[in-house]
């Protein structure tokens, strides 16, 4: 890297409940840095209380500059939102109004990801003229399938364009800028409202649609998906309902994540160990659990069916 790039921008978003993760998740990209690079992290503070941003300011590396961006309350209220997800998962579809005017790029990561490479190696890589590159999605792989983009039809898109997870991107914050990805994207949301599944992730494969690249699939890889025998991605995303934090669990990422884990302010804590817990991580383990995945999907349709929370603004002022 030259020295005007040897800073990576790292753009995130938490609330309170997430500052766990988000201190683990920065901890370990600075750590796995290569020599002479930097992270200059931008994290937009969604109800986080200064003590508890000074806990994550004292987890972090000092390779990494950690930058809080405020943002209005209340400025997603009438998206849709369902389950346990946040009205803050939005954050990611505004990142052009709070980065900074002269970063051009960017990596998104979610707070519940662990990365064990040098960020700088996807720092470097060219968009070729897309607005960003991500991993295609594990469980939805095309927009027209199960749980992918509801206005495919209406939105002219090809079914069988593939469709991406967002929780880790490249992104060319100059072409995103340009293209009104924000803007699209909440329209989007707003008029699909009800029928919208996976947020944020469903606008920005409705939006970026044709304008997106594929990263290899380690980049983003699903904790779900890695057995005993597999070697470390590059980034693993604790995507779904299982947290490390939430859960304890057994096998080299829950490891890895407890080492990363105690490099922070919250060094020693762990979940309290529950009945629940115990027959969840039977579950997960199991050799059966595939074929339970139809009734997840069914648990999932139900979830959203009976939480879905949606009030469409007539006089919106985006």
């Amino acid at each position: 890297m030259t020295a005007a790039a040897n800073r990576v921008v790292v753009a995130a978003a938490s609330d309170e409940a997430y500052a766990l993760p988000l201190s683990v998740m920065l901890r370990s990209a600075a750590e796995n840095l290569g020599d002479g690079c930097g992270i200059e992290a931008y994290v937009v503070a969604d109800g986080i209380s200064h003590a508890t941003r000074a806990r994550v300011e004292q987890s972090i590396s000092p390779r990494l500059s950690l930058n809080w961006v405020q943002r209005p309350a209340g400025e997603f209220s009438g998206l849709p939102r369902w389950g346990r997800i946040s009205l803050g998962t939005y954050h990611k579809l505004t990142l052009g109004s709070w980065l900074p005017g002269n970063a051009t790029k960017a990596i998104w990561l979610d707070c519940d990801t662990l990365v064990f490479e040098d960020l700088a190696r996807l720092w470097i890589m060219e968009p070729q003229g897309k607005v960003a590159l991500a991993c295609r999605d594990s469980l939805v792989p095309r927009l027209g399938a199960s749980f992918g983009v509801a206005g495919w039809k209406r939105a002219c898109l090809n079914a069988d364009a593939p469709y991406f997870n967002a929780g880790v991107m490249l992104i060319d914050v100059e072409r995103w800028r340009e293209a009104g990805v924000e803007k699209r994207s909440l329209d989007y949301l707003r008029q699909f409202g009800p029928k919208v599944w996976f947020w944020d992730q469903e606008a920005l494969n409705a939006v970026l649609a044709g304008h997106w690249k594929s990263l290899a699939p380690s980049w983003n890889f699903p904790a779900s998906m890695a057995g005993p025998s597999k070697e470390m991605p590059r980034i693993v995303h604790f995507s779904g309902n299982i947290k490390p934090w939430v859960f304890p669990g057994k096998g080299a990422l829950h490891t890895a994540y407890g080492r990363y884990l105690d490099r922070t302010a919250w060094k020693g804590w762990r979940p309290a160990p529950s009945w629940k817990q115990r027959l969840l991580s039977i579950y997960i383990h199991s050799p059966l659990r595939p074929a339970m995945l139809p009734l997840e999907r069914l648990h999932m349709r139900w979830t959203r069916w009976a939480t879905m929370e949606f009030q469409p603004q007539k006089n919106s002022s985006r």
